[in-house]
């Protein structure tokens, strides 16, 4: 079974302009494949 990794993002950290860099950056320093990332923005 693939482990999976649930991360909150808040609507200001999706407005920051390299919010998408530093998330790259992120998987690739901990070997995470992109598919075992689980995004998930809270609801208002």
């Amino acid at each position: 079974m693939p482990m999976r990794l649930s991360v909150n993002l808040s609507v200001q950290q999706l407005r920051h302009d390299s919010w998408l860099s530093i998330v790259e950056d992120a998987l690739a320093s901990s070997g995470l494949a992109p598919g075992e990332l689980d995004p998930q923005t809270p609801r208002a």
